[in-house]
């Protein structure tokens, strides 16, 4: 088991810095786009384009999630001694939803943060620069700390997510066992009293959730008990 987390924990942290990359990339556009704005209007008509930010992400990303799906997918199988995961109509509609909710969530914190930003840099009356600063914060912490734990996550949804699938198709597993990573990143509240739980494949844990991720972060594991 140990073995098998390893090599899971080495894909994942290349799969992580792969979406990395990507969030970078687009952050550093809208950062980019949001400061031509301030120069162009005044602070309060500053529009980020909420929505139509959400649809593009969802597009970008829905490959990377399908990749992600398809290879932990397939690990998953060849666990209990099975060839691939399927990619049925259904799976493909789980995987757009996962890059919907995904794109939908970042769309709206970032859109959150620079209306939260702007508005407290017009109460203080801030010049133009000074609002530009804060902008700048927003997506400094954007393509830092936010983009490490959203590539964490949702690589982590996708390996949890796609595995369960994986063995429902299996038709022979039908229990599923907790396994904390047993890092400085397990929640002490969710994940630890979790460890060793076994559970019906459509049940959920203690934590609340039917495979990893348990909460932002998390990097536990849910293994099969054929």
């Amino acid at each position: 088991a140990a073995y098998i987390h390893k090599n899971k924990i080495a894909k994942t942290d290349q799969e992580e810095k792969q979406m990395l990359v990507k969030l970078r990339k687009e952050f550093e556009r809208q950062k980019k786009e949001t400061l031509n704005q301030l120069n162009q209007k005044s602070a309060g008509d500053i529009d980020f384009d909420e929505d139509g930010e959400a649809d593009l992400f969802a597009k970008i990303f829905e490959p990377e999630f399908e990749q992600f799906w398809k290879t932990h997918g397939d690990d998953a199988m060849r666990l209990i001694g099975m060839e691939e995961i399927s990619m049925t109509a259904n799976v493909r509609k789980k995987i757009k939803e996962q890059a919907n909710k995904f794109a939908e969530d970042v769309s709206k914190t970032t859109a959150d943060k620079i209306k939260n930003h702007l508005q407290n840099g017009l109460d203080e009356g801030e010049s133009i620069p000074e609002l530009a600063e804060r902008i700048k914060e927003v997506f400094a912490e954007a393509t830092t700390s936010r983009a490490e734990m959203i590539a964490r996550t949702e690589v982590s949804r996708a390996v949890g997510d796609s595995s369960i699938e994986a063995w429902k198709q299996s038709d022979i597993v039908e229990k599923v066992q907790w396994i904390t990573a047993q890092d400085e990143r397990v929640d002490e509240e969710i994940c630890a009293p979790a460890e060793g739980e076994i559970v019906g494949l459509n049940e959920e844990f203690s934590s609340g959730s039917k495979a990893e991720p348990a909460h932002p972060n998390c990097r536990c594991d849910t293994v099969t008990i054929v």
